[in-house]
């Protein structure tokens, strides 16, 4: 039999939690989510799956660690830990890191930008993706690396520099379409008879 304390106790809890959810839900585009696999991304509501949650609901920050996967729209942001914050019940900025933190999204055009770095911040106000600390963005082949690259990703612009003066920028450039192989003619035989 269970006892008036832990029925009390446990009445508390799950009141906490679905006024949690509840504010969660309401307070703009956040809806935490269990380990299920999602069958369908709202347009207008971002998905986290994470270990753990801290949430102030003053201040419209969210902190969440261990194993955090955001996706909102066409972008995935991926790290150990993940803080948001909010104004007027809108996402204005994502901090993530990890070992690495990874960004996925897919473009108009189809293609994938893949990005990766220590530290990531992402503004839905400017769109852009600033990436620190041994940073790589790839798209159709094009592979960027720097100590920092910034990434709008409306115009789909890439800019990528120095912290460091003696830090350089290394970029690789495929080609959009296959090159075909070259085959080596055939060696005609000798006029004078010899093979």
């Amino acid at each position: 039999m269970i006892s008036v304390a832990n029925q009390i106790n446990f009445a508390i809890r799950l009141l906490i939690g679905i006024c949690l959810a509840f504010t969660m839900s309401h307070a703009g585009l956040i809806r935490a989510e269990s380990d299920a696999p999602t069958t369908t991304v709202s347009e207008l509501v971002a998905h986290i799956r994470a270990d753990n949650l801290k949430y102030d609901m003053k201040s419209g920050v969210s902190s969440y660690t261990g194993n955090v996967r955001f996706t909102y729209k066409n972008m995935e942001l991926s790290g150990d830990s993940v803080t948001i914050k909010q104004r007027d019940n809108e996402i204005e900025q994502l901090d993530v890191s990890g070992n690495p933190a990874r960004y996925r999204q897919t473009v108009d055009n189809g293609e994938t930008v893949v990005a990766e770095s220590l530290e990531m911040t992402y503004s839905t106000v400017s769109n852009q993706l600033v990436l620190t600390d041994n940073a790589r963005l790839e798209q159709a082949g094009h592979l960027v690396e720097s100590q920092r690259i910034i990434y709008d990703t409306a115009q789909e612009v890439v800019i990528a520099g120095q912290i460091n003066p003696k830090d350089r920028v290394t970029i690789t450039l495929s080609p959009k379409k296959k090159v075909p192989e070259q085959t080596t003619p055939k060696s005609k035989p000798d006029a004078e008879g010899g093979n």
